[in-house]
């Protein structure tokens, strides 16, 4: 008879307990995971959340416990924290009407590896990247028109980037820390006033690609003109 009481308790508070939540609204948005995959859907903007730094993770409702994220077609930003020191996130697919990442929106997610950034993204917040220690490529928005400061910070991976033409601001270390990288190559006939993109010694060993013809202006302008080498493409 105690066994028997035992058990029925332990049904009753296994709901409770035992089983984290799988799906539910946050804002205007609905979210679900099933397979290890977690999907947002709905129109309109991410909430911003923050971070646990006790428990080391984000405080968005979805929690950590998925490998792949899809957003849906129709949100349009991905808020502060949102996956904040998920590690066992390998892939994200973006929507085309995404055009806001917030600030370290992606921070510590070190499964990561690759990402490929839609057309409509105009804004990358600070830190949004910052500590992806697995990211060995970045294909960035040829809309994108800021980067906010250390957005790609402690990146070590990384070992290349491509800046878009349509870049109007760039924050302060943004590439700062990312041991990796090698080669920066950008787009403008006229040098862009950017803050201290890397900074220290990663800089000295990294090379600059810049359009034909303008390697002059470069080797003259702050920040760029810092680069171990500058190569005209």
């Amino acid at each position: 008879m105690k066994k028997n009481f035992i058990l029925v308790l332990a049904m009753m508070l296994l709901p409770a307990a035992g089983f984290a939540q799988t799906s539910g609204r946050a804002g205007s948005l609905e979210w679900s995971i099933e397979n290890n995959t977690l999907t947002i859907s709905g129109t309109g903007a991410m909430d911003d959340y923050d971070y646990e730094s006790d428990g080391d993770i984000t405080t968005a409702p979805w929690g950590v416990s998925f490998t792949s994220v899809i957003i849906k077609q129709g949100v349009t930003s991905i808020g502060e924290f949102a996956f904040a020191a998920c590690s066992g996130l390998t892939s994200v697919t973006f929507p085309n009407s995404l055009t806001d990442i917030e600030g370290a929106a992606f921070a510590a997610c070190s499964g990561l590896t690759s990402i490929t950034l839609p057309n409509s993204l105009t804004s990358i917040g600070d830190g949004a990247f910052l500590g992806c220690s697995g990211l060995t490529s970045i294909t960035l928005s040829n809309s994108l028109t800021s980067i906010g400061d250390g957005a790609f910070m402690d990146c070590s991976g990384l070992t290349s980037v491509s800046l878009p033409n349509s870049l109007t601001s760039i924050g302060k270390k943004t590439f700062a820390y990312c041991s990796g990288l090698t080669s920066v190559t950008v787009e403008w006939g006229q040098p862009l006033i950017a803050g201290e993109i890397l900074g220290g010694p990663d800089l000295k060993k990294s090379t600059l690609h810049v359009p034909a013809g303008t390697k002059s202006l470069y080797e003259a302008a702050d920040v760029w003109k810092e680069f171990g080498r500058i190569v005209e493409q």
